[in-house]
Formats: structure tokens, sequence, C-alpha cells
């Protein structure tokens, strides 16, 4: 089954709060930080402006800001500028 893409900054505290979610719960993800390249910065632009977006890749729909991973399916969107 294909992994979620998960695109986080440095500094982002509910990045972090996703990412130890899944981490407890075996959810496997391609984490992609925005702040190390231009390129997936503009990748992670397509879908939001506000990390962290999840990419599912079966969906995408907009979420909440709750770090379960029921409310994270399709494409989430939480702090960017």
């Amino acid at each position: 089954m294909p992994e979620p893409i998960v695109y986080t900054i440095r500094g982002c505290d509910a990045c972090v709060k996703l990412l130890k979610k899944w981490d407890a719960d075996g959810q496997k993800y391609d984490e992609r930080r925005v702040e190390l390249s231009q390129a997936v910065l503009d990748e992670a632009r397509k879908f939001g402006d506000m990390v962290p977006i999840v990419v599912w890749p079966d969906a995408w729909s907009r979420a909440s800001r709750d770090t379960s991973a029921a409310s994270f399916r399709g494409v989430s969107t939480i702090g960017l500028r």
C-alpha cells in the first residue's frame, strides 16, 4: 500500500504531534521537509500553504487540526507561510 506524503517544516508543533502519533501507531509515511528544498516547497504548495500537508495516494480533502489518523485522510493543511 502506498504511503502518505507528509510535508513538514522544522519547528512546526502540529507536524511533530502528527509524526509522533503516526510513529506510535506504526503508520508509515514519506516525510518531505519544505525548508530544505525549493522544489519540495513548490510541490507542497500545489496542495496547500500550511503544514503539515498530508497527501494520501487515494484521495484528498482538508482535515482538522486533530492529529488522529482518521482526521488526516486526503490533504490536510495546518501552518506554512
